[in-house]
C-alpha cells in the first residue's frame, strides 16, 4: 500500500512541479513566444526547431499546439508551416524525459531539489519585479519535480527482482499493442505525456524489467508512442 501511495504522490508532485516551472516559463517568456513562432516560421527547418524549442522552455507540447492553432487561425500561420512547428513540438516534449534520465546518472540533481525549493520559494515571496518571482516558480516547480521523480523511483524500486512482476513485463513485452494502449490511457488520465513516460522511465530503472533490456525496450517503445498518440486527445 505504501508503494501506491507513494507512486501517485510522486506522480501528484511531478505534475505539481511541472505546472509551476511551466507557468513560471510562460510569464517570464510572455508574448516573446508567441512573436517568436510568428517571425521564425517561414522556414520549414527553422519551424521545426521552434517547436523543439518553445515545447522545452513551457514543457508541454499540449501548450506550444494551441498556440500554433491559435496562429493558424488568425492567419498568422499556414498549414504547412504549424505542421514543421508541430513535428518540432513532439521532439521538444523529450526534454523530460532527459532530464527524469539525469537522475539515474552519478550525479543526481534530485539531491539538490530542497535547496532549489528554498531558493524558489523565496524568490517567489520577496521579489518584487515579474521576472525575478517568475523565476522563483521555475526554481519552485523544478524542484518539486524532482521530488516527485525521486518518490516514485523509490516506490518502483520495490519491485525489482520480484517474478510476479518480472513475468508481467515479460508477457507485456509480447503485446505491444497493451502497452501502447496502456500508455494511451495513462496519458489521458494524467493529461501529460511526460508524466507517463517518466513512470516507465522509473520503472525501467528500478530493475523492475529484470536483467533483460529487451523486455523493457519491448514494453517502453509503444508505451511511449501510446503516450504520445494520448496527448493529442
Amino acid at each position: 500500500m505504501d508503494m501506491f501511495f507513494n507512486i501517485i504522490g510522486g506522480l501528484a508532485l511531478f505534475l505539481f512541479g511541472m505546472g509551476l516551472l511551466s507557468d513560471g516559463l510562460k510569464k517570464a517568456a510572455g508574448q516573446k513566444l508567441r512573436q517568436l513562432l510568428e517571425s521564425m516560421t517561414s522556414n520549414p527547418l527553422m519551424g521545426f526547431g521552434v517547436g523543439i524549442a518553445v515545447t522545452a522552455l513551457v514543457q508541454s507540447s499540449s501548450a506550444t499546439t494551441v498556440m500554433v492553432i491559435g496562429l493558424v487561425n488568425a492567419g498568422l500561420m499556414t498549414l504547412r508551416q504549424a505542421i514543421y512547428v508541430i513535428i518540432g513540438t513532439n521532439v521538444g516534449t523529450t526534454a523530460t524525459a532527459w532530464i527524469v534520465s539525469l537522475t539515474s546518472f552519478e550525479f543526481k540533481i534530485s539531491h539538490y531539489a530542497l535547496p532549489i525549493i528554498a531558493l524558489g520559494l523565496a524568490l517567489d515571496l520577496i521579489g518584487k519585479s515579474r521576472r525575478v518571482k517568475s523565476a522563483g516558480q521555475i526554481l519552485l516547480g523544478f524542484g518539486i519535480l524532482f521530488i516527485g521523480i525521486g518518490y516514485m523511483k523509490d516506490a518502483f524500486s520495490g519491485l525489482e527482482g520480484n517474478p510476479n512482476v518480472t513475468a508481467w513485463l515479460e508477457r507485456l513485452a509480447d503485446r505491444p499493442i497493451l502497452a501502447m494502449l496502456g500508455g494511451m490511457a495513462v496519458t489521458v488520465l494524467v493529461q501529460s505525456s511526460s508524466a507517463s513516460i517518466a513512470m516507465v522511465q522509473s520503472l525501467a530503472g528500478s530493475g523492475a524489467f529484470g536483467t533483460e533490456w529487451e523486455n523493457a525496450l519491448n514494453v517502453a517503445i509503444p508505451f511511449v508512442l501510446g503516450a504520445n498518440i494520448g496527448t493529442t486527445i
